[in-house]
């Protein structure tokens, strides 16, 4: 498959951003500011403490929205979800309503997109993920490459995001638009 390579530096960078996060608190070695540092791609592994917990050598990501949740003042790894589909069928929709309902304020919500984040997207689900902080989940689409890093109760939308749309003409990979990353600090006054 063509997008072999591709996914494998998105997995690479994903690994190596989430190691500084969790060395910088260990550590104590953050910036002044006591910022979370992090890098997010699409599709990802999960790392936490050197062990990976989600990755395509794990067979555990999948089609769909891949989420984790990391406590917001300790950089502590909270829950994951291996994927979320949507594209097939209604379970995929209501299990990611079941697992963003009782997200709690200080949470942070990483996301990544595989394949399709939008099919069976709902209006309950954008407008969870809009009080995260997303401003894209309004406009996603069938195959649209989305990678998203939000908090409950963040008083802003958050700068943690990119999107790019699936579109025939402009795709990198056949029928897939091009990886998407973001990189950047979270400062924890933003929670």
């Amino acid at each position: 498959m063509r997008l072999a390579g591709p996914l494998r530096i998105v997995v690479f960078m994903l690994v190596l951003a989430l190691l500084w996060i969790v060395g910088s608190l260990v550590t104590g070695q953050g910036s002044p500011f006591n910022r979370l540092h992090l890098m997010l791609s699409g599709p990802q592994e999960l790392p936490t403490a050197g062990e990976v917990l989600m990755s395509s050598v794990k067979n555990n990501v999948g089609r769909g929205l891949n989420i984790a949740l990391v406590n917001g003042v300790t950089g502590e790894l909270m829950d994951t979800k291996s994927f979320f589909d949507m594209w097939a069928g209604d379970s995929g929709i209501n299990e990611l309503l079941k697992f963003l309902r009782p997200v709690y304020e200080g949470t942070l919500v990483f996301v990544a997109s595989y394949d399709d984040p939008a099919t069976k997207m709902n209006s309950e689900a954008k407008k969870l993920f809009s009080e995260l902080g997303s401003k894209a989940v309004q406009v996603l689409s069938f195959r649209d490459s989305w990678v998203f890093v939000g908090a409950k109760g963040i008083d802003n939308k958050s700068p943690f995001e990119q999107h790019v749309r699936n579109n025939k003409n402009t795709n990198k990979y056949e029928g897939w638009p091009e990886a998407v990353e973001i990189e950047g600090c979270i400062p924890h006054k933003v929670l």
